[in-house]
């Protein structure tokens, strides 16, 4: 089945780089119930809440901007990476104040926070080979995604949220006020910094393929969907509500608003009539529009 292949495609080699972090911990072993629980953590509770407040913040700004591809952008940039590091810096949070016995050594807190983050790396490669590589692309969509997220960038989340758990176990060895304050909250800095470039050129060039693929060619009065190749200055094309622009011209049919947000920056939609020009990529709102190729 799909989806005990994606599971063990997930969390086999989960279990392996844990086992690596737990040799490296060899000399002063942590409690391997504690271990779990914060690979559980990572992978029930973390992936779980990033999932629903992630959601929950996407609602505030699609109410704010009104573009899916601006939504998807803060998303990527400005959410996940915040909600992200938050919620598995908590499970490393909680090992500090409640087990500080434990918690005695920079290599303490590497451990802790890379084993919670290898739990939620599992669950998130398991959600996205299934739905983004099986249920798209097939076995080999997955097999695809498996050697990216799972082999080429297996390490990525432990090493991140790493920056979390330094922070504290040096909060924890320090004596100085000062350092104690301001240790744990650069480490979640520059965790939260480093899951967001990670994040930052998928989303900046997913962002930049604004314009469609193909069109809607108007001729003869028939609509014909054509390779946008084949568009010339002058044709007369059709944009259908909630579809980009394919091409810039001039609308000579039809009013609508447009959101150029990823193009102009601008958050509020622009209201078009004919005799307006329009931009390839701004995605059409309520109304279809015909307009005139001025550039392909």
């Amino acid at each position: 089945m799909p989806v005990v292949l994606a599971l063990l495609l997930s969390f086999v080699p989960a279990f392996f780089y844990a086992s690596i972090l737990y040799w490296f911990d060899r000399f002063e072993k942590e409690p391997l119930r504690m271990l779990v629980g914060c690979f559980l953590w990572g992978a029930l509770v973390a992936t779980a809440g990033a999932i629903i407040w992630s959601s929950i913040f996407e609602l505030g700004i699609r109410a704010i901007v009104r573009s899916e591809q601006l939504v998807d952008l803060s998303s990527a940039i400005l959410i996940a990476p915040v909600v992200e590091e938050t919620l598995k810096g908590l499970a490393v949070l909680i090992v500090f104040l409640a087990f500080r016995h434990e918690f005695d050594s920079i290599l303490d807190g590497i451990v802790y926070a890379g084993i919670t983050a290898l739990g939620f790396a599992a669950t998130e490669n398991l959600l996205y080979l299934y739905f983004a590589g099986y249920a798209e692309d097939g076995l080999g969509g997955m097999l695809a995604l498996f050697v990216v997220r799972v082999v080429l960038g297996g390490w990525g989340h432990a090493v991140y949220t790493a920056f979390i758990g330094i922070g504290l176990a040096t909060a924890r060895l320090s004596r100085r006020p000062g350092i104690a304050l301001l240790a744990p909250s650069l480490g979640w800095l520059i965790a939260v910094g480093c899951t967001r470039c990670t994040m930052l050129w998928p989303s900046l060039s997913s962002a930049a393929q604004a314009s469609p693929d193909r069109a809607h060619l108007l001729h003869d009065g028939q609509v014909h969907d054509v390779p946008l190749e084949q568009v010339a200055v002058g044709d007369s094309v059709l944009v259908r509500p909630g579809e980009k622009v394919p091409v810039d011209g001039t609308i000579i049919d039809g009013r609508s608003s447009l959101n150029q947000a990823l193009l102009t920056g601008e958050s509020t939609p622009a209201e078009k009539s004919p005799g307006d020009e329009v931009v390839a990529g701004a995605v059409n709102g309520e109304s279809a529009l015909t307009i005139k190729a001025s550039r392909t």
